[in-house]
């Protein structure tokens, strides 16, 4: 190994001290990559279910909503025809 560490210097691929670390920095880098797109998607599918949810919701709301005012349409048709 040489004084620097870069096996590159000499001819030689690889090696030394610094290439070893890097190459296990790139692994934990690569790691901490795939954590991050898993985290990242599993968010993402949790926004996604709570909009679902809440746009079924809205849907019941106005659902419901239609409902009233027709049975009040309704009753106020029944008490002017009595």
């Amino acid at each position: 190994m040489n004084l620097i560490g870069f096996g590159a210097l000499n001819g030689r691929s690889g090696g030394g001290c610094f290439g070893q670390a890097t190459f296990s920095f790139q692994k934990r880098i690569s790691k901490m990559t795939m954590t991050v797109k898993i985290g990242a998607a599993l968010m993402l599918l949790l926004a996604l279910s709570s909009c679902g949810n809440t746009i079924r919701g809205f849907g019941r709301d106005t659902a419901n909503a239609v409902n009233a005012t027709q049975d009040a349409g309704r009753s106020v048709n029944r008490a002017a025809t009595r």
